[in-house]
């Protein structure tokens, strides 16, 4: 009697089929992370610029809708943006959550969280 060796054509395709899958769900998903890295290098510059600039909150929204635009971002607008006042500025945050429909009724989630502080 022979010992198998190796693995089956099952086993092959359901491996191929679960890494399939993942690939799918990583090419739905990218999109939502490469705004997500968008938001963040505009938050983080937003931070570098006006810091030190005595900013008002009008021109702290103006500039995030400046480089929304720019950075052309259709997730997320500078009315997601909340931005209060604090003892050194403003702090400007930003909680949103963007779905990626996956397949029929299942969707994935890439939620954004950060907050940046703008000082006087």
């Amino acid at each position: 009697m022979r010992k198998q060796h190796g693995m089956t054509t099952l086993g092959m395709l359901s491996i191929v089929g679960i890494i399939a899958l993942l690939a799918f769900g990583a090419f739905k998903v990218t999109p939502a992370y490469l705004e997500m890295f968008k938001v963040y290098s505009i938050m983080d510059d937003l931070e570098r610029e006006l810091s030190g600039t005595s900013p008002d909150i009008q021109r702290i929204r103006g500039k995030l809708a400046n480089r929304i635009n720019i950075e052309s971002v259709y997730g997320v607008d500078e009315n997601d943006f909340v931005i209060k006042r604090s003892s050194d500025g403003y702090r400007v945050s930003l909680y949103h959550e963007n779905e990626a429909s996956y397949m029929g009724n299942l969707y994935l989630l890439v939620k954004y969280d950060k907050s940046v502080e703008v000082i006087k």
